[in-house]
């Protein structure tokens, strides 16, 4: 099955889905990678469900100016340089 193919079988309930009922609570560390100009994911619905989540272990969300929906296209560096950001406060030796 192509990706369009699942994409297809999996719309409906995927509109259906809402986080803020479903996942209103993330017991490890969550991190929002958004990009300023996506339209596939609408910035203001992943704002608001950081805004609304609980995340007793920590939540971040970070911001990609000039950046759409891929990130690893549009800003591959700064993405890079997130990541390992997070890879780096969270490495215990």
């Amino acid at each position: 099955m192509s990706s369009s193919n699942a994409l297809k079988a999996m719309w409906p309930a995927l509109m259906r889905l809402n986080f803020l009922e479903s996942v209103p609570v993330v017991r490890c560390p969550v991190y929002f990678f958004v990009g300023r100009h996506d339209y596939n994911s609408p910035w203001q619905l992943t704002e608001a469900y950081y805004l609304a989540v609980n995340a007793p272990a920590g939540k971040r969300l970070v911001w990609f100016e000039n950046s759409a929906h891929d990130l690893f296209f549009d800003e591959p560096r700064r993405l890079e340089q997130e990541i390992l950001k997070i890879v780096g406060k969270n490495h215990q030796p």
